[in-house]
């Protein structure tokens, strides 16, 4: 746990940021394998990426950590779908693989895990964006999106 707030320079990290950091960072692992299996029956196993992120057994993950990954998993298609019918002048594949994680964490958190105060989750989203990606056009972008698409 020590390295994973190193990592990412926090000395003092809530458990909830830190379940936000570890699940956008499972689902950036997945999306980067699955740009570069070499055959569809290749596969990634998340409680296995979770462990090398936190150094601990998945059975030990929050339940917060569990559903979002699974419900991203369950749902991928159907989730990028939306999201990419919203984007206007953008291009799903072109975005960068951590602001569709975050994305996606999102959208999975809102309609599939907890129903929390939109504001709450385009909150989250825009830390974590600043954070991880920088530029003020990509917060504006993520506030925009998760805007129309969480309802």
């Amino acid at each position: 746990m020590k390295e994973l707030r190193e990592e990412i320079g926090l000395d003092e990290i809530s458990k909830r940021k830190q379940d936000h950091y570890v699940i956008m960072t499972i689902i950036y692992d997945e999306l980067m394998f699955l740009k570069s299996r070499l055959s569809k029956d290749e596969t990634i196993d998340s409680t296995i990426l979770y462990s090398e992120i936190v150094g601990d057994s998945y059975i030990n993950a929050s339940d917060y950590v569990k559903k979002t990954i699974n419900a991203v998993n369950s749902n991928y298609g159907k989730i990028a779908n939306i999201l990419i019918d919203n984007l206007v002048r953008w291009d799903w594949d072109r975005l960068s693989p951590v602001l569709r994680s975050i994305l996606l964490m999102s959208y999975a958190h809102y309609y599939y895990v907890e129903k929390v105060d939109k504001a709450i989750v385009i909150d989250v989203a825009i830390r974590l964006t600043r954070q991880y990606v920088g530029e003020e056009d990509n917060v504006r972008f993520v506030n925009g999106i998760l805007d129309k698409v969480l309802k």
